[in-house]
């Protein structure tokens, strides 16, 4: 995950996983979301910014055969990658303001 600077707007840039033809469990994609979407929360405590807007990662053709699951498969991986941050982390996090 890397923060970038687009004119006045700031962007946290993410790459999830792919798992379209993929063979993996639901707790490894749940590992590989987790991953994800800790660098993309890290980066985003570490920014300095106020407000996190947050889509999905790896939805649309990337979700393969966790498709109908990935509702239920996101919340795993954003409770685990909260989990897996440092507590400075996750108090920044805390701090931000809500929209």
């Amino acid at each position: 995950a890397r923060l970038l600077a687009h004119g006045e707007r700031r962007c946290v840039h993410v790459a999830g996983p792919d798992f379209c033809g993929r063979s993996c469990t639901r707790g490894e994609a749940a590992a590989e979301l987790a991953e994800a979407y800790r660098a993309a929360l890290a980066e985003f405590a570490g920014s300095g910014l106020s407000t996190l807007r947050l889509l999905p990662l790896s939805a649309g053709g990337s979700a393969g055969k966790f498709a109908p699951e990935l509702p239920e498969l996101t919340i795993a991986a954003l409770q685990q990658a909260f989990a897996l941050l440092a507590e400075e982390q996750r108090g920044r996090l805390l701090g931000a303001e809500p929209l």
